[in-house]
Parts: C-alpha cells; sequence; structure tokens
C-alpha cells in the first residue's frame, strides 16, 4: 500500500456485530439496508456476496454494477465524495446522525466495495472493456485512511477484509491470480503477510538494516505514552525496528473510553498490546481532562495536573528510568512529560495540537510545541517569535516532532511556524482466528495477531 502511495489507518478485525435487534438498527448504515438508501446498494449487495464466495472471480455483470455506483459519485459536485466520507466518520463516532447518510445515499463502505470490483477487474485476467484509468484500490484506502473507517470495516455485513485489500493491491503489483475463495483464504493471507516489510512482533530482516551504529548490546528502554492504541504501537513498533530489535517497550495512558463508538480501544489496547487494565496515566491524569464516557472535556487545574504526573512519574521506574520517551499526545500531556523524563523525546501526533489544553494554557502550549521541534537538520523553522522561543527545553536532550498527515503539518505550521515530517500511520491490524494453510502454524480459536505495513 505503500508503494501505491497511499496510507492505511490501524483496523483490528473483531466479531461481525449480529444483524438483529437493536445492533441491525446501529449497523444499518454500515451495510446501507436502512430506509432512504436507494435499492441498487442492496442490489450490488447481494452480487458481491456470491462474487465473494467465489474469491472474487471476473464478472462482468458485477463490474458493471460497480461502474454504475461509481459513476453515481462522478456526476455529483466536486469534493461530494469526501465530505460524505468526512460525515461518515462523524456518525461513527456518534458526532451526527446516520440518517443524514441515506439522505444522501453514501454507503461507505458499499463504495469501498464498488471500488474493490473495479480494482480487480484491471488486474490481467480483466475481462475485455473494463475502465482502469483511475487507481480505484487507492481511492479506496484513501477513503479508509483519511475517514479513519477503517477501524470499523469488518463490523459491517459487506463480506471485505482489509487483507482482500492489499492483496488485490500485491495482486496487481506482482501480476499473480486474485484467488480469495474460502478455501485459498490461508494461503492468501499468508501471502499478503510475507510481503510485507514488517508485522508485529517479527525480528527485523537483515536485508532491512540500515547501518546505523547503536551501542553495542543491551536494550533501549522505551516509554510510550499516548491516549490513542493503535497510533501509539504503530509508532512503538516503527522505533523498535529502527532501534535493532532492541528496545524494551512500556506503554503508558491508552485508553479504554466507555463511550460505545470507540470500544474498539479497548479491544485493541488488550488483545494486541496485552494492556487489559487502565493504567494511571490513564485514570488519574487523562481522567482529569475529559470524561471517556461522554467524551465531554472537564475544566482541570492544569498545575495541580502537572503535580499528579510528576508524582505518578516517581512512582513507574520503567518511565522515570526511560532512555527514549515516545509521546502520542494529546500534547498538553507530552508537553507536561518534557521536564519530568530526561531522555530524547519523539512526539507522534494524531490529534489536534491544542486537544484537552485549557484556555489560558494555549500560548504556553503552542510555544512548547517550537521548542520541541528540537533535532538539528530535522524541521523547518519559520522566524516567528524571538530566539527564546526554544529556552525552555534548551537544557533537555534533543526532542522531534512528527504528524500523521498533511493536515496536522499545516495546522503545526500555522499555529508555531514549524514544518514537521508527515509520516501516516500505515498499520494495518487483523484478527484471525481458525487454522491457516500455507505451511504456517494453525491460528488457536480467538487468537489475535496483528499485521503491519509501513514503507
Amino acid at each position: 500500500a505503500a508503494e501505491a502511495g497511499v496510507g492505511t489507518m490501524g483496523m483490528l478485525r473483531r466479531p461481525r456485530i449480529e444483524a438483529s435487534g437493536q445492533a441491525s438498527a446501529d449497523t444499518d448504515f454500515m451495510d446501507c439496508n436502512g430506509v432512504g438508501f436507494s435499492p441498487a446498494w442492496a442490489s450490488f449487495h447481494k452480487a458481491f456476496e456470491r462474487s465473494a464466495q467465489q474469491g472474487f472471480p471476473a464478472d462482468a455483470g458485477l463490474r458493471d454494477m460497480a461502474e454504475a455506483l461509481w459513476q453515481s459519485v462522478q456526476d455529483a459536485m466536486d469534493g461530494a465524495l469526501q465530505a460524505a466520507a468526512a460525515l461518515f466518520h462523524q456518525v461513527l463516532v456518534g458526532n451526527a446522525d446516520a440518517s443524514l447518510l441515506s439522505v444522501g445515499d453514501h454507503c461507505h463502505y458499499g463504495m469501498i466495495a464498488a471500488l474493490f470490483t473495479l480494482a480487480r477487474h484491471c488486474l490481467p485476467d480483466a475481462l475485455e472493456g473494463s475502465y482502469c484509468g483511475t487507481d480505484f484500490a487507492g481511492v479506496a484506502l484513501k477513503l479508509l485512511g483519511e475517514s479513519s473507517a477503517l477501524d470499523f470495516l469488518e463490523d459491517s455485513n459487506w463480506p471485505l477484509v482489509a487483507t482482500d485489500l492489499v492483496a488485490l493491491m500485491l495482486a496487481a503489483r506482482e501480476g499473480w491470480p486474485l484467488d480469495l475463495s474460502l478455501k485459498r483464504s490461508g494461503h492468501s493471507i499468508a501471502h499478503v503477510e510475507a510481503s510485507v516489510v514488517w508485522m508485529l512482533g517479527r525480528p527485523l530482516p537483515a536485508s532491512l538494516a540500515t547501518g546505523t551504529q547503536l551501542r553495542a548490546s543491551g536494550s533501549w528502554r522505551t516509554a510510550v505514552v499516548g491516549a490513542h492504541p493503535s497510533l501509539s504501537a504503530d509508532i512503538a513498533e516503527a522505533v523498535r525496528h529502527a532501534m535493532e530489535n532492541r528496545t524494551e517497550i512500556h506503554y503508558y495512558g491508552l485508553s479504554c473510553p466507555k463511550h460505545h463508538a470507540a470500544s474498539h480501544h479497548c479491544t485493541f489496547r488488550c488483545e494486541v498490546l496485552g494492556m487489559c487494565q487502565d493504567d494511571p496515566i490513564f485514570t488519574h491524569i487523562l481522567g482529569q481532562m475529559l470524561d471517556w464516557g461522554t467524551f465531554e472535556e472537564r475544566a482541570y487545574d492544569s498545575a495541580a495536573v502537572a503535580r499528579d504526573l510528576q508524582t505518578l512519574v516517581e512512582s513507574l521506574a520503567p518511565l522515570r528510568e526511560a532512555e527514549l520517551l515516545i509521546c502520542t499526545g494529546p500534547f498538553v500531556l507530552c508537553s507536561m512529560l518534557r521536564p519530568l523524563i530526561f531522555a530524547p523525546m519523539l512526539v507522534y501526533f494524531g490529534l489536534t495540537l491544542t486537544y484537552l489544553a485549557t484556555g489560558s494554557g494555549v500560548p504556553a502550549l503552542l510555544q512548547s510545541a517550537r521548542a520541541a521541534a528540537a533535532l538539528p537538520g530535522f524541521h523547518n523553522l519559520d522566524p516567528v517569535g524571538t530566539d527564546g522561543d526554544n529556552e525552555a527545553w534548551a537544557s533537555e536532550p534533543a526532542s522531534a516532532l512528527v504528524v500523521t498527515d498533511l493536515a496536522r503539518a499545516a495546522q503545526l505550521h500555522a499555529a508555531t511556524g514549524v514544518w514537521a515530517a508527515a509520516v501516516p500511520p500505515l498499520s494495518l491490524y487483523n484478527w484471525e482466528g481458525g487454522t491457516s494453510s500455507g505451511g504456517r502454524r494453525a491460528a488457536a480459536p480467538g487468537e489475535r495477531r496483528a499485521v503491519a505495513l509501513r514503507p
């Protein structure tokens, strides 16, 4: 996916929601079978399910249905698809009414399935007459990534999973036949996994060694602090590989919201990272800033929270003695941590810069962000303010800022005058259970494994 120039967001495959009772009502907007959606989506859904059972063979009828659905988007006003995708994400997190999607007839996962179908018909075994002037798979992954909707793809009843999308792109790149039939699913998954650059828990291949000289022996004690579990896991794994697998990683602050729209964070945190219990950074620090049941921000005394954080750091030896600090935000937490831990710090922005900051604390927070861009040669800084901007952290070890996307980079620059590198979290997490073929160890029922893609 990285070679195609497309970023993907983290995704944990979870059991599908039963299509009955309240659960069905809650997921109508995912499956596009509710009131207001065009009957064309239901017809395409049935045909797509039949195709999935057969491993997505070339099918002129299915291709023509997908082309018609795509054409309807092309005929809409400029930016309509991006606006609809943004609305879909707001519905997913509970900030917008799902009925708005049916009013606009936006079937998000149905469109992903249509794009998948069109991309499949651009493979070498494609039927004559297929239009291939658009990178359909790239558009599909871009929609999923930019709207953060990949987290929920497999909670819908569309028979399409993230591994299918990656297998399709690998088939296009390598010229091997696409066969995702149920009998061959284990082989297909194994092929995809063997083709990605790295996986969570897999040693770094010798061919990817960079030649960077690190200390001769021993592990680097690494503390990863942040609310977003998959974002934290992504950058932590990237650092692990950069450090030649010699890291001892400890996570702090990973959220497990009580809000139903974000319960997948609890599942990921526990089943992928093994963090099944709340830690004090989440409960006692982030808990003072936000009600994690309603996502309502709380009024708090920043000085009091900073004192509480200092007490916690002093009591948590792996955090206090970390040799490398990674912080994924909110940045107000990163700013509070900086003077408490004498270690190089990498800040990975995936949240709004001022999220959870107090109104009175915003000016100092912006100055702190500019000061954090302190790694020589790594950032481009506009001549904003005075040379005193960096004095706050002048005596601290090196620190650097990286953002998840260009929108965050632009936001950071507008607020601080700092241009930071944009590195999308190219992660793809999957749940697999049952057995697998292709010479791989069979996965125990309910076992979770994570697959990740990086450049």
